[in-house]
């Protein structure tokens, strides 16, 4: 106290709080949107594993198709179109087919030659297609060879 000798040189305070939570409800509400956007983002990540996962199985289908479609037209369909090519061309020269006949099946010949030449480009893309999809290189056999393997991971 002011004007009192020695006033406040041995004061003592004491003093007592109490925490009121008064903005519990905020609290609460926060951490459920927390939790609601954690279910949401693990939501978003299956979606984005089942879409890579589509992505994959879509891409080794393309692969395989292609390497299936590059095996019948080398093993059987090409062959047998040469094979009836020589034929008619044969009977051509000791005159028993025409030119038209020789013409028709050169053209065939050469058709499928194209298709054969459009499924090694679709295997060419298919693959390169899975290697994006991986994000890394995978090991394989040419198809200008005559086996075709499966798709195999490299180790890196």
């Amino acid at each position: 106290m002011p004007g009192v000798a020695d006033s406040g040189k041995d004061a003592v305070i004491v003093g007592a709080g109490i925490r009121i939570p008064l903005w519990q409800g905020s609290y609460s509400d926060s951490i459920a949107a927390a939790r609601a956007d954690a279910r949401a983002q693990r939501a978003d990540q299956r979606a984005l594993e089942d879409r890579a996962s589509a992505e994959l199985t879509t891409s080794l289908s393309n692969v395989e198709d292609a390497v299936r479609r590059v095996a019948l037209y080398r093993g059987t369909l090409v062959p047998q179109a040469e094979s009836a090519y020589d034929s008619v061309l044969g009977a051509y020269t000791v005159g028993r087919g025409t030119v038209a006949q020789a013409l028709l099946a050169q053209r065939d010949l050469l058709e499928l030659r194209i298709e054969l030449d459009r499924a090694r480009a679709d295997y060419e893309r298919a693959w390169a297609r899975l290697e994006e999809i991986t994000g890394r290189e995978v090991r394989r056999a040419s198809i200008a060879a005559e086996g075709e393997s499966a798709p195999e991971a490299t180790d890196e």
